[in-house]
């Protein structure tokens, strides 16, 4: 009798405990893993339907182009304090970053910690880093020739006219 109440104690039960990492990796890639302009306009392609995703659940190759997309709203010349660094992250989030289900604080620390971002010693300034990892520095740079947002826009507009020609068709069905 260990309860105040004068009832025994439950027996001991075994829990199980899940852990999830709020900031995913990112991957080196390997010469094999180097992308081609196509493969980036798939990727892009395939990234801007998506609802919801989580950069944990997207492949390497997806995760790569998607953090290097976020961390281009910061210029490379910029210095920018916190305050600046969310309303830009926000925008993002809002327009070509709208397919993930992340907020601007987790997407913050997981472009810091993937190398693409620094933050000061008293985090108060941002910068963009000197990318080390070979795979993001080429994505980067393949991004920086492309009008990503155009392509993402353009990926949206397809798939949102290929579901309303699916509606109008399986409408039709119904009333044949």
């Amino acid at each position: 009798m260990n309860r105040h109440d004068g009832s025994a104690r439950p027996a001991a039960t075994k829990r199980t405990v899940t852990v999830y990492v709020h900031n995913a990796h990112v991957n080196s890639a390997s010469e094999e893993d180097t992308m081609t302009a196509s493969d980036l306009n798939a990727i892009l392609e395939r990234y801007a339907i998506k609802r919801g995703a989580l950069l944990s659940n997207l492949a390497d190759a997806d995760r790569r182009v998607v953090l290097c997309l976020a961390a281009r709203v910061l210029r490379d010349d910029a210095v920018l304090p916190e305050s600046e660094i969310n309303l830009l992250l926000d925008d993002w989030l809002a327009d070509e970053g709208a397919g993930l289900h992340i907020d601007r604080a987790e997407l913050r620390r997981t472009l810091i910690d993937a190398g693409l971002w620094q933050r000061d010693a008293y985090g108060r300034e941002y910068r963009r880093a000197a990318v080390a990892d070979a795979a993001l520095a080429d994505c980067l740079q393949q991004l920086a020739q492309l009008d990503a947002g155009a392509v993402i826009r353009a990926a949206r507009a397809a798939h949102a006219a290929s579901r309303a020609e699916r509606a109008r068709q399986h409408a039709q069905r119904q009333t044949s």
